[in-house]
């Protein structure tokens, strides 16, 4: 079991290197919009991302900028998508950057329907929820949060 301490040191993390994310993209035509919900973190240091494989699952991916030898290697860990409800629920008491995002990622994903293919209403609901998301991100990019 993961520890307070932990869950407010990942919430620090994913505040000020992670991102909590609705992503949309468009569909050809005759077929759904896709809407894809994300958690993952950037980071230099291969062993804060092992734990929280460890921890959530999940993959670690190579994120090395090749560009210029003046940069650090890096990497970024995806949290999987059937755990992202748990580490939400986790980091949210302690988030102070991302809390709002993160609660409309956590509606996003503990209330959508996995119904194929999906009703006009299901659609025009996760449409709604991915404003939502880019509402809340745009608030706390202004300082308004």
């Amino acid at each position: 079991m993961i520890s307070e301490t932990d869950k407010a040191w990942i919430a620090g993390f994913l505040d000020g290197e992670g991102n909590i994310s609705i992503q949309h993209q468009k569909a050809p035509p005759g077929r759904s919009p896709v809407y894809r919900h994300s958690v993952q973190l950037t980071q230099t240091h291969h062993p804060s991302l092992e734990f929280l494989q460890a921890e959530y699952g999940g993959k670690i991916y190579d994120h090395h900028d090749k560009r210029s030898s003046k940069f650090r290697p890096a990497w970024y860990w995806r949290c999987p998508y059937p755990e992202v409800s748990r580490l939400i629920h986790d980091v949210l008491p302690y988030l102070r950057i991302k809390n709002e995002e993160a609660k409309v990622v956590l509606e996003y994903v503990e209330d959508r329907k996995f119904e194929r293919p999906l009703s006009e209403d299901e659609i025009a609901w996760r449409y709604s929820m991915y404003q939502k998301y880019r509402e809340a991100m745009s608030r706390r990019k202004s300082g308004v949060v």
